[in-house]
Formats: C-alpha cells, structure tokens, sequence
C-alpha cells in the first residue's frame, strides 16, 4: 500500500493497494487498508481520497466496506473518498 498524508490540507490520499495475486483473498489487502485509516485517524486528517478503475470490482467493493464512497466518474476511474470524523467514521 502506498498513501500520502497532508496534514495541511487535511487529507490522505491512497495510491496504490496491491497484493500479489496467489495471496489475494486471504485478507492482506484489508489489513493493509485497516492499518492505512489508523495511521489516518492518528495524524488527525478528516479526509481520504483515492482513484480507482471502475472495472476494478475488487478493489472498488474493498474502499465500499470501509466506507468510501464515489464522487465522480471520469473517463471509467472512479474517485472515491471517506470523511474520518464527526461526520464520518
């Protein structure tokens, strides 16, 4: 997983979550995405963004279960985010 923080601006933006495909489903990908919100929560930052493929059903219904939801489609790259705070998570 890889994700920059911007305490400044107060939001994190995730840019890749990948794992090797013979270990998919074993739960990696959902540790990693647990780990990244807590290290999140932890600076204090209210807000996640992220970009992903809208073909990319996997990965889409993984950001759903924490709670991101979409925001925009363009061009089939889905821009999804989760508000961390009183008024998300």
């Amino acid at each position: 997983m890889a994700a920059y923080l911007n305490p400044a601006e107060q939001f994190a933006f995730i840019t890749d979550v990948s794992v090797i495909r013979k270990y998919t489903g074993m739960g990696i990908a959902s540790t990693l995405m647990k780990m990244c919100l807590r290290r999140v929560e932890q600076s204090r930052i209210r807000e996640v963004r992220l970009e992903v493929s809208q073909e990319n059903q996997p990965a889409v219904l993984l950001y759903q279960k924490y709670g991101f939801t979409i925001t925009e489609n363009i061009d089939k790259v889905l821009r999804m985010r989760l508000l961390i705070g009183p008024a998300g998570i």
